[in-house]
């Protein structure tokens, strides 16, 4: 029978959602452009709108979430054997 530890999966998700939650909060607050790059003089030679942060947010999530999914997938009911490379998630 497999055991899930809710309270460790309760955890990863606050986590996880943590971020988006606060960034739905602050939204209103953030500029239409965002600079995501710097130069050696400190100036910003890169920037991003609002709606391509938002969809890094998103993937970041997404891929969070997968990462943390598929690692207690790979290490559960491994004891004893060799560890092999899964499929799917590296």
């Amino acid at each position: 029978m497999k055991h899930t530890d809710y309270v460790k999966e309760f955890l990863i998700l606050v986590l996880l959602i943590g971020p988006m939650a606060y960034l739905g909060i602050i939204w209103n607050m953030i500029p239409a452009e965002i600079p995501t790059n710097f130069n050696m003089n400190g100036v910003a030679d890169g920037v991003v709108n609002k709606r391509e942060f938002l969809l890094l947010m998103i993937f970041l999530f997404l891929r969070m979430d997968c990462c943390t999914r598929c690692s207690a997938i790979s290490q559960s009911g491994r004891r004893g054997t060799k560890r092999r490379p899964s499929s799917g998630c590296t």
